[in-house]
């Protein structure tokens, strides 16, 4: 599975491509939010919402609740603030991935771990 990070701040969702939603707008059906839901693949993708804010928690919340009517899995670490600035800045330095339609992430060599947002491996 592929995460796919946005950040609720500032009673806003930014997107990587620097779009912001107003916490307002996250619901539309026909806005940016909605349209971004939608080029996520619920079968090899999912988000990951960072919060660095605790005042900004409703607006994560109605961004997944959004997400789940989309059918598509959204979920937040808890880390410190700092921490999860940083993991934002690194993740939009980052190249986009591009896979093929049906290509996967899966298929590593046994035993072999993959990191998981927060820095754990998992087996």
């Amino acid at each position: 599975m592929e995460a796919k990070l946005i950040l609720c701040r500032a009673g806003q969702v930014e997107l990587r491509d620097g779009t912001r939603i107003d916490a307002a707008d996250v619901g539309a059906d026909a806005g940016p939010f909605a349209e971004y839901l939608r080029s996520v693949d619920p079968n090899t993708q999912f988000l990951i919402a960072l919060i660095p804010d605790r005042s900004d928690e409703p607006v994560y919340f109605r961004a997944r609740d959004v997400s789940r009517q989309m059918g598509v899995h959204m979920q937040a670490p808890v880390e410190t603030p700092e921490a999860l600035e940083r993991q934002w800045e690194d993740y939009r330095m980052l190249p986009e991935i591009s896979r093929p339609a049906g290509s996967s992430d899966e298929g590593g060599a046994p035993g072999e771990s993959e990191p998981r947002a927060g820095g754990e491996d998992v087996p």
